[in-house]
């Protein structure tokens, strides 16, 4: 797909900025072209990620809440939005990126 792209036989590709960035990082043919690429808020569609258990582990109830008080504890100090912005999951307030 993004040979397509960078070979004008395509025009865009809608796609997640993580896979996009990966992408990137990971292709040497695309090392190039990284100033070419933008990403456009907001996204197309926002897809939530979930934490789930097995109903017969035992502990899957306790496991999922502490998570989420662990999470909660990122959040509170700025942990959290420290790493989204080290992994670049966050993107910068503009239109086009």
């Amino acid at each position: 797909m993004e040979r397509k792209l960078l070979a004008k036989r395509l025009d865009f590709v809608a796609m997640s900025k993580i896979p996009a960035l990966y992408l990137i990082k990971n292709n040497q043919h695309l090392f190039g072209a990284a100033g070419l690429i933008t990403f456009h808020t907001p996204p197309l569609k926002e897809n939530p990620i979930h934490l789930i258990g097995h109903k017969n582990m035992d502990d899957s109830l306790n496991i999922i809440n502490e998570f989420n008080k662990g999470l909660e504890l990122l959040k509170k100090d700025g942990s959290y939005n420290a790493i989204k912005k080290e992994f670049g999951f966050t993107l910068p307030k503009t239109d086009i990126h």
